[in-house]
């Protein structure tokens, strides 16, 4: 079997992100997540000794996304 790593891409910024809500088929829902939890999964891939996988989330220009996207 061949394994693979998979980054941890992370920013403080998503401490910023606490919607109340989301719309979900249509209607107004309240958001489920947490913004804490990517700083949780962030740290225990730290402690679990695999701190070496977690990278700095960049800004890239919106032509980035544009370019894998469809309207």
């Amino acid at each position: 079997m061949k394994v693979t790593e998979v980054k941890v891409i992370y920013s403080d910024k998503e401490k910023l992100h606490h919607p109340q809500y989301e719309w979900n088929f249509g209607k107004l829902v309240p958001y489920p997540e947490k913004n804490i939890r990517a700083q949780i999964i962030r740290d225990e891939v730290i402690e679990r000794g695999m701190g070496d996988l977690v990278r700095d989330a960049k800004t890239f220009p919106l032509s980035h996304l544009k370019a894998v996207t469809s309207p």
